[in-house]
């Protein structure tokens, strides 16, 4: 890109384009309606072209907007976001509110972009009831804690096949993260599993304290669940009341 003698021209892949700073170019500004010069500030085409940008950016969350990208970076990418929701029902009187008492940022970890790491960076806001006078921390279904749901998803069903360090790598986490979530998730499921009737029996006798003190341990063959504990049996029959499955 060079400009030519005049300094009127600026060629540029085989076209001429006026300078911005050319005698030239300032006469035909002056020539320009007002409107037509404000549309073209350089302030306005940068917002402009930013604006695109933060349009591009697609989370596929409900209820939740896009307002500023923070950092686009082939390694990690941080969006600020917050909820759509302009009124909620206070949670100690049902009352709706829409005052806002204060707005804290809050970083919550989302499921990576092939090898970009997300950040979301939730405007999380807490409301002032206007009846009662309570405060409380509005929430998102979306959004367990410092994660996303479906990244928590994503941990579990990895969790069946990868070891907690892979994951903990893949996605950028620490080891107790990871292993709390897949307890929690483990012991959710335990709950609302349908229990099915016991057709095999075990019964092992092990030690509470190497040598010293040792129990009977009474449990279900085909899942592992452990059905009872007795002190140690010495009849031949085990005469133990075991739960109806």
């Amino acid at each position: 890109c060079r400009q030519s003698v005049e300094g009127r021209l600026k060629i540029h892949d085989g076209r001429d384009i006026l300078c911005p700073d050319s005698p030239a170019e300032i006469r035909l500004r002056r020539q320009e309606p007002l409107h037509a010069r404000l549309c073209e500030q350089p302030s306005q085409r940068r917002s402009s072209l930013v604006s695109r940008q933060y349009a591009r950016v697609r989370l596929h969350l409900q209820r939740i907007r896009v307002v500023e990208v923070l950092v686009d970076l082939p390694e990690r990418l941080e969006v600020l976001v917050r909820d759509l929701r302009p009124v909620v029902r206070c949670p100690f009187c049902a009352f709706k509110t829409t005052k806002v008492h204060e707005t804290r940022r809050v970083r919550v970890k989302d499921v990576p972009r092939g090898r970009q790491h997300v950040t979301l960076v939730w405007l999380r806001r807490r409301f002032e009831c206007a009846n009662c006078g309570e405060r409380h921390t509005e929430n998102h279904p979306a959004i367990e804690g410092k994660l996303t749901g479906r990244l928590a998803r994503a941990i579990v069903k990895d969790a069946q096949q990868l070891s907690i360090s892979e994951i903990s790598r893949r996605y950028g986490l620490s080891w107790s993260t990871i292993m709390a979530l897949v307890k929690a998730w483990s012991a959710r499921a335990g709950e609302r599993r349908r229990k099915r009737r016991c057709r095999v029996l075990l019964v092992d006798e092990t030690s509470l304290r190497r040598r010293h003190r040792y129990v009977t341990v009474v449990s279900n063959a085909e899942t592992g669940e452990l059905l009872g504990g007795v002190p140690p049996i010495r009849q031949t029959r085990l005469t133990m009341p075991l739960p109806r499955s």
